[in-house]
Parts: C-alpha cells; sequence; structure tokens
C-alpha cells in the first residue's frame, strides 16, 4: 500500500544533491527460504517443483510491487540482500539457480531498469559460480536523437568505467556491423578483464564486444519505438 512508503517519499522530497537508495525488504531466495524455514525449503526445491514456482512467483509479485513503490516515492535505486553462499560452494546449483531463480532476476531488475532505477546486490559466500549470471560481464548503453553514445562496462574491471574513445568513435553513428568491427580493437585498452576458472580474459573480451554491439543495437531500436523488452537477456538471442 502506498501509505507505507508516506515517510520514504518525504525524506526523499528533502534530498536534492545525494543518491536516493531504498532498501528492499527481502529477494526472490532470501524471502521463500524464510517463507517455508530453510531446511524445509530445499527438499521443497526437489520434491515439490511446481508448488515451489508458485511461491517465486507470488513472492516476485510482491517484490515487484514493492519496487514500483520504491520508484513512485521517489529512489534513484535500491539494494537488496540475496545471500547464495556458504564456504565454499553456492547454497544451490548453477543450473538450479538458472532453472528455479534467474527468470524472476530477470524481470524484477527488467521492472526497475524501466522505472530508472539502479539496482544493487548484497550477496554473502562463495558464489563465484553465480558472477557470470548475475552480471553477464555487463554493458550499459544510453543513447539520444543525436546518436551521442554513453557506453558503461561492469564486472570487467576492478570498478565499472566508461569507454570515452569508443564514444566518440561512435558519435553520431547507428549500429552497423562496420562500427562495431571499428570499436571493438579499443576494447583491450577500455576493460580489463581477468582469467579465471570460470572463463579467459580472451573469452571475455569477446563476449563484451558482443554485447556491446547487441546493446547498442537495442539502445538504438528503443529509441525508435520498437526493440527488446528491458530486463531481456540479450545473450539469448
Amino acid at each position: 500500500a502506498a501509505y507505507r512508503f508516506e515517510s520514504m517519499r518525504k525524506r526523499f522530497e528533502t534530498i536534492h544533491d545525494k543518491f536516493k537508495l531504498a532498501w528492499m525488504p527481502g529477494w526472490v531466495f532470501s524471502s521463500s527460504r524464510y517463507l517455508r524455514k530453510m531446511e524445509i525449503y530445499f527438499m521443497d526445491l526437489i520434491e515439490y517443483p511446481d508448488e515451489i514456482e508458485r511461491l517465486h512467483n507470488l513472492v516476485t509479485d510482491k517484490l515487484e510491487g514493492v519496487i514500483r513503490q520504491v520508484a513512485a516515492a521517489g529512489a534513484d535505486g535500491f539494494i537488496y540482500c540475496e545471500d547464495l553462499g556458504v564456504q565454499d560452494r553456492t547454497l544451490v546449483s548453477p543450473p538450479m539457480w538458472r532453472d528455479l531463480y534467474a527468470k524472476h532476476y530477470r524481470r524484477l531488475t527488467g521492472v526497475a531498469h524501466e522505472l530508472g532505477l539502479k539496482v544493487f546486490m548484497h550477496s554473502c559466500g562463495y558464489n563465484w559460480a553465480l558472477i557470470d549470471d548475475l552480471a553477464q560481464a555487463g554493458v550499459a548503453v544510453l543513447v539520444d536523437e543525436r546518436l551521442a553514445w554513453r557506453i558503461a562496462f561492469g564486472a570487467v574491471a576492478p570498478t565499472p568505467l566508461r569507454g570515452p574513445l569508443i564514444e566518440t568513435l561512435a558519435a553520431g553513428k547507428p549500429p552497423t556491423v562496420e562500427l562495431f568491427d571499428s570499436l571493438e580493437p579499443l576494447l583491450p585498452n577500455t576493460i580489463a578483464p581477468i582469467t579465471d576458472v570460470r572463463a579467459t580474459k580472451a573469452y571475455r573480451l569477446h563476449m563484451v564486444g558482443v554485447m556491446l554491439g547487441r546493446a547498442m543495437t537495442a539502445a538504438h531500436q528503443r529509441l525508435t519505438g520498437c526493440g527488446p523488452a528491458y530486463g531481456r537477456n540479450l545473450l539469448e538471442d
């Protein structure tokens, strides 16, 4: 109900020079396991997948409502906590996470992005096996009617970063294969991916090049009133 967010709205109305960050009361995995109790919930995942899907849908519906209220209250973004690991492994296997949770994550972050909200996640435990699924070497793209591009990269350097040289070279140009081919050689001097147990530096550079092209194409299509829905995984195409 909107009245529950009235104090947040009044507080945010007084803030004009800071990023206004809201706190989410839960997320898909954390809220569901608290509702069922952890040991019961983990058995449910195996024994009652249909009921678990119903539960996840109900939780996601509630969380979407909170996200919409947070946006209406004037937040710039929100943070949620979703502890997905213990000391040496994830609490659920990566295939199970992708099957049971990924679509709900995409739905909720998609709603947030449609509303102009930034999304922050806190997660304790050894979660490396899910990092690529959560971040996917993210590329964020903004373009206006003049084809002035703003391009940022995440999960391929110690901190998120902009690509000013790429933005300059792309300025005024529509997204084409020829443009993407000219931008790709700039990536090694723009980002700093690493090689680890999940992927090599070369693979990450290649994937960022693929995602850059798809993100620029999607941003340009949305500018003209079409294109893929917000929150859609562009790597699935």
